[in-house]
């Protein structure tokens, strides 16, 4: 008997979590959530966790490679174990 091995809550309007795009024991919540990644967590609307242990959280941020984390609005964490954050406070952006 076959059976995915993540978690899936709230809603798609593609292709988000079909089959190619669901990673081993990963973790999707929220609008358009992609966590393709094995053991990849995605929170929010439109976040994508695509490699290994990567993090997206907030609204389209993109964690494209291993080990990264990404955090708040419209974030990319691109290099190998990184992380980039943005907070927006009154339109100003505040990158950690």
């Amino acid at each position: 008997m076959w059976a995915r091995k993540g978690l899936r809550a709230g809603g798609v309007s593609g292709t988000q979590w079909d089959d190619s795009d669901y990673g081993d024991y990963s973790f999707g919540f929220g609008q358009d959530a992609k966590a393709k990644g094995k053991t990849s967590f995605s929170l929010g609307e439109k976040t994508e966790a695509l490699e290994e242990l990567s993090y997206a959280l907030g609204f389209t941020s993109i964690s494209k490679v291993k080990y990264n984390f990404a955090l708040g609005d419209r974030t990319t964490a691109i290099g190998y174990q990184s992380s980039k954050i943005i907070f927006n406070f009154l339109r100003n952006n505040i990158v950690l």
